[in-house]
């Protein structure tokens, strides 16, 4: 493997932890956007 593909791979790498770490947290505030209603619904 020469440089230029190794810059590659790493920035592959990055941008796919970039894209999961960015995910994670519109998940949580959906996760506890559902609760509440749940919580209403079962009152």
């Amino acid at each position: 493997m020469n440089l230029m593909q190794i810059k590659k791979m790493h920035l592959r790498i990055l941008s796919k932890t970039m894209f999961e770490r960015q995910k994670k947290p519109i998940d949580r505030l959906e996760k506890l956007e559902k609760r509440p209603c749940r919580n209403e619904l079962v009152d």
